[in-house]
């Protein structure tokens, strides 16, 4: 994975120039009808420890869904409704600045999904 620093508003923020990365939703954040979601990253370890109803995934983090994706009908909803929730996306990594609520303490790692890439990453 190439990293690219960059700044935006004193926080930084690391692109992943990777042209796809595979993961699997485990868990929709907060409220159904949100864009966040806890996903475990299957070929890259920038996740971490979480645990859910006395389940514990390694390698996992919080994601977002770009606004620019959600203005064009992206959601997790398809995923959801796949067999194995498994799907191929490009990210950015961020610092926690989203995530909170009443439901617990959300993964250390936060992503911005930046695209959902159709099939499966190339070997």
């Amino acid at each position: 994975m190439l990293a690219i620093p960059m700044s935006c508003e004193k926080k930084e923020v690391l692109v992943n120039n990777d042209p796809c990365t595979k993961g699997k939703l485990i868990y929709r954040w907060c409220q159904p009808d949100t864009e966040l979601a806890v996903i475990k990253v299957l070929d890259s370890n920038i996740g971490g420890e979480f645990t859910t109803n006395g389940k514990t995934y390694q390698n996992a983090v919080l994601a977002h869904i770009e606004l620019t994706l959600r203005k064009q009908g992206a959601n997790w909803d398809k995923i959801l409704a796949s067999s194995d929730s498994v799907f191929y996306f490009r990210y950015q990594v961020k610092y926690p600045d989203f995530g909170y609520c009443e439901v617990g303490t959300p993964p250390k790692n936060q992503i911005r999904i930046t695209s959902f890439i159709s099939s499966a990453c190339p070997s």
